[in-house]
């Protein structure tokens, strides 16, 4: 028996998508001014870099208490409670007068996160049938997408005009406003006789070992990411290089191109056809990246474009992957592990790119960064990644 077209677009779907891009808008904004505000009040090379990696640190942190300790009865007043103190947190940004207070501002800026990026993914998979999520979660990474490139953009060209204070303000009202779309979210939703005939077995619901590959797959696109993100600055001016900031638009546009496509191409034939050609994208565009001049520098947006259908195609099909890997009672678990490896990759990559830096230079690290999609690529090649689960199989003879 074949499962019948469903409508994926339901009212908390949508409402979940919106709210999830004003949510990372209202974080995005802050990525790029928060090391710099850091340095106005006093902090050193040290001390900045602590304050932009608090946030991380916290989130991932945040999340295994919470896996180990919250069951899926606590999950609403629990994403209730992170909202509560993400409106603390904003107030908290307007009263910092010195690098400490701004790490703890931070600190507890991604308790909140880790929970409430965690639990918004968990709903999105619970909300979705199964051989629907490939789509739905291409669907609900536009919001992720386009907040990634409006965010730093508009807080880098409003930085001219405001100070840190206003511009924390201005990322409050998206934080208010993500919360206002997402009143009616927690609430329940009551399975299908075909999503019930859908959902994992009991005795295949922990499995960790099968989520290993999706973790590293992720970690092992995020490093480069993050090196990309951090370092696209200093590598502008190593590289004598003109004005870079249209960079993360153009990458996100074509991010959000691929995205209207990429997730009904994996439903229907498999991730492998999908993620290996997005990582090769990946890589040209890292290449165009590293071989960008002074007098070429138009590559350098090249290597957004490829490297933002790359980043655009795998996020949210990885995501899919561990949603599909496990049940929609242990969404929570799957999105824990594919916020956190996500996480460790950036933080990996800011560690490892900044040293690296010192040894071979700014405008040579993507040279390096280049490596880690080589083997992503390969261990998709030489891996198994089922095109349906063993669940799905079932269903659809």
């Amino acid at each position: 028996m074949k499962t019948t077209s469903t409508n994926i677009w339901t009212p908390r779907f949508t409402a979940l998508v919106f709210s999830s891009f004003t949510l990372f808008m209202s974080f995005q904004m802050l990525l790029p001014i928060v090391p710099q505000y850091a340095k106005q009040i006093g902090g050193t090379g040290q001390t900045i870099g602590l304050v932009a990696a608090s946030v991380s640190l916290s989130a991932i942190m945040m999340r295994f208490y919470f896996l180990k300790r919250m069951s899926p009865k606590t999950h609403a007043w629990l994403y209730r409670l992170a909202q509560v103190l993400l409106v603390i947190v904003f107030i908290g940004y307007s009263l910092v007068q010195n690098p400490l207070s701004l790490m703890l501002v931070r600190f507890i800026h991604g308790l909140s996160w880790g929970v409430l990026t965690t639990l918004n993914g968990n709903y999105v998979g619970k909300e979705l049938p199964l051989d629907k999520k490939g789509e739905g979660f291409s669907y609900y990474n536009f919001g992720v997408t386009l907040a990634l490139a409006i965010g730093p953009f508009l807080s880098l060209h409003l930085s001219s005009t405001f100070d840190f204070k206003t511009l924390s303000q201005i990322a409050a009202m998206f934080a208010l406003v993500s919360i206002f779309l997402s009143l009616s979210v927690t609430k329940d939703k009551k399975e299908s006789a075909i999503e019930q005939a859908q959902t994992p077995t009991s005795e295949n619901r922990i499995n960790w070992k099968q989520l290993f590959i999706p973790a590293i797959t992720i970690l092992l696109v995020t490093i480069p990411y993050s090196g990309l993100t951090g370092f696209l600055t200093l590598f502008q001016q190593a590289r004598n290089l003109g004005d870079l900031s249209f960079f993360f638009v153009i990458n996100a546009f074509f991010g959000f191109i691929v995205q209207l496509f990429v997730g009904r191409m994996s439903d229907s034939k498999g991730l492998r056809f999908v993620l290996i050609p997005a990582g090769i994208s990946l890589l040209v565009g890292l290449l165009f990246i590293q071989l960008a001049t002074v007098h070429t520098q138009y590559l350098v947006y090249f290597g957004a474009g490829f490297f933002g259908m790359g980043f655009g195609s795998c996020t949210p099909l990885v995501q899919s992957w561990f949603n599909k890997l496990l049940p929609h009672e242990m969404a929570h678990i799957a999105n824990f592990a594919y916020y956190n490896s996500f996480d460790m990759g950036m933080l990996i990559g800011s560690v490892l790119f900044g040293a690296l830096a010192s040894s071979i230079g700014y405008a040579n690290i993507y040279g390096v960064a280049m490596l880690f999609i080589v083997i992503m690529i390969l261990l998709l090649f030489f891996t198994r990644v089922p095109k349906k689960t063993a669940s799905q199989e079932d269903i659809t003879k």
